[in-house]
């Protein structure tokens, strides 16, 4: 199978076409866990592959490296966006791609940016989902956990997604807290991704990000989004965020009826993976 391996800001990707599969039939799943092991595989956060739709110029379906299913996945998609158009797959540097989470714009630019349009996260709890809160919107709600209580507040960002802002000189450990709450299934039915804010300033904001079915990455562009639009809302920010995480940094732009997004989207390398065995 042909591959290309890209990151956006260090959240890294397998990319490839259903027509570059040998087989006539495979498991998408079970395969997205072989190529994004680190150790037995090539190494990835998530798994993509395009194929043709009926509503947008291309389809993105894509797999979190434990084999999951993601409806969306926002640094994902702008290095789905340059590889397609790179690939002859798309012409205009404007176009359109569908999802399981819907149907979105993305546009390349210059030095590797690719911007997106991501439309508004989806605020009403029963729609993230997540049970428990005390109005029809899951903000700044004490959540009980093992290692204690912690305030978050919930959206469905393509993905549900819970925002913890974090007070100065408090740190949060991601791993222990993320996959704790991850998988908090009385309060997130779904699981949620989890992402720890700091407000660096009234325009520049820090995200860590444990990510449901793949961990803590050093990006997540859902998540960012996510929390630069609930720090807006709370009024710790303006319309336009720079926004750090681990694995460099994005802009959001806030507007009425959308967020965009901008940030990298980098080639790391070409070629062809083997589904070889040694049976002794």
């Amino acid at each position: 199978m042909k591959f290309s391996k890209m990151h956006g800001t260090g959240n890294d990707f397998i990319i490839t076409g259903i027509d570059s599969v040998t087989s006539e039939s495979f498991d998408a799943a079970i395969l997205s866990k072989m190529i994004c092991n680190r150790h037995f595989g090539v190494g990835a956060d998530g798994f993509m592959f395009y194929m043709e739709s009926d509503i947008a110029d291309i389809k993105m379906l894509y797999y979190n490296s434990d084999g999951t299913k993601a409806e969306m996945c926002g640094n994902g998609i702008r290095c789905f966006a340059r590889y397609v158009y790179e690939k002859g797959k798309v012409e205009n540097t404007e176009f359109t791609i569908e999802t399981d989470a819907g149907v979105y714009t993305v546009a390349i630019e210059e030095k590797c940016l690719v911007e997106v349009e991501m439309g508004l996260p989806i605020s009403d709890a029963c729609s993230v989902p997540v049970i428990g809160g005390r109005s029809e919107k899951f903000f700044k709600e004490e959540i009980e956990t093992q290692y204690g209580k912690i305030e978050v507040s919930a959206v469905r960002m393509g993905v549900p997604h819970t925002v913890v802002f974090e007070v100065p000189n408090q740190t949060h450990d991601v791993e222990k807290w993320g996959s704790e709450i991850e998988k908090l299934k009385k309060v997130f039915p779904e699981g949620t991704n989890v992402n720890f804010v700091k407000i660096l300033s009234e325009n520049k904001i820090a995200v860590e990000t444990w990510e449901r079915g793949a961990g803590k990455t050093l990006s997540c562009g859902t998540g960012v989004c996510a929390s630069a639009y609930l720090a807006h809302i709370f009024g710790y920010v303006g319309g336009k965020v720079d926004v750090k995480v681990p694995g460099g940094s994005l802009t959001i732009g806030i507007k009425e009826n959308s967020l965009y997004m901008k940030g990298e989207a980098i080639l790391i390398c070409d070629g062809d993976f083997h589904l070889e065995k040694c049976d002794l």
